[in-house]
């Protein structure tokens, strides 16, 4: 079975290189059952894509506590992509050679994958359990979803075009000692590539995990961690299936508003040769 995600990732370096010829965010620490937020990624990318390329990604997500002590959950992305248009010229005056070629501009926007969910907490126990689907919104005559795509490891299907995904992500925070604490998160998610016929290419299964440390407390947190994803299904190497970062991440709040700021680094080499590492921001409001 050839994998899904490898075909959208051969996709989007074919999107950018033609210009020359050659579960909800985990790396956010809220802990209030109650709370609208707003995400901003900026990913770096190396010279092998168009320098002149700028990609932004948003995501207004929220969390709602239920009746009965569980949360609900939603997440709606947005990708921005733009591209300077541009002429190169290259002259050689002792060949009398030269050539020219030109670049167009791109301007492109489109909605990601919607999210929704439900985090089944059980009272007394800090393990939770996310059970969420992402449904198919993303266009994919946009391009801006290919540059999107890249720019987050643990949420590769918020921008995925014609896939439905269903996950499972269990939730195990651990606090060491007073001021320090730690996080597990791992677990399954399904996909289902609603642009395909039965057999080769329908179904992908994937499983992410991440662990987290550093200091917490009621005002501020500042932990790194370690993230990844596998690709269980599909043939090839296993380490072309297999993508994972490190990230640092500090969340303050003040009162009811919660700013914060990480960045992650890619660790494969098949994601170190397109990208240099993904800049964040958010905003988060306590309800």
């Amino acid at each position: 079975m050839k994998s899904i995600l490898g075909n959208k990732i051969f996709l989007f370096c074919f999107l950018l290189g033609n210009g020359f010829i050659h579960a909800q965010n985990i790396w956010t620490s809220e802990r209030d059952t109650t709370v609208i937020g707003l995400e901003y990624l900026r990913p770096s990318f190396k010279t092998i894509i168009d320098p002149k390329v700028t990609v932004q990604v948003f995501t207004l997500s929220g969390r709602f506590e239920l009746r009965n002590g569980n949360i609900f959950k939603f997440e709606l992305p947005y990708s921005i992509l733009n591209r300077e248009g541009y002429t190169y010229y290259y002259s050689d005056p002792y060949y009398s050679y030269s050539f020219s070629y030109s670049t167009p501009e791109v301007h492109s926007k489109t909605m990601g994958n919607l999210y929704v969910g439900i985090e089944l907490c059980k009272e007394g126990k800090n393990t939770s359990v996310d059970l969420g689907v992402r449904l198919p919104l993303v266009s994919e005559k946009e391009p801006a979803w290919a540059t999107a795509i890249i720019s987050d490891v643990d949420r590769y299907e918020a921008f995925t075009p014609n896939l439905i995904a269903v996950s499972a992500i269990v939730n195990y925070p651990v606090k060491v000692q007073e001021g320090f604490a730690a996080r597990v998160h791992f677990g399954p998610t399904f996909w289902i590539n609603t642009n395909s016929e039965q057999g080769d290419n329908k179904f992908e299964l994937l499983f992410g995990y991440s662990v987290q440390g550093g200091y917490h407390s009621e005002k501020f947190d500042c932990m790194a961690g370690y993230s990844g994803r596998f690709i269980a299904t599909g043939n090839g190497n296993l380490s072309d299936r297999m993508f994972h970062q490190l990230g640092i991440f500090t969340l303050v709040r003040f009162g009811i508003i919660h700013p914060g700021f990480y960045y992650r680094i890619p660790l494969d080499d098949h994601l170190q040769i397109i990208l240099n590492g993904v800049f964040g921001l958010s905003l988060g409001v306590t309800l």
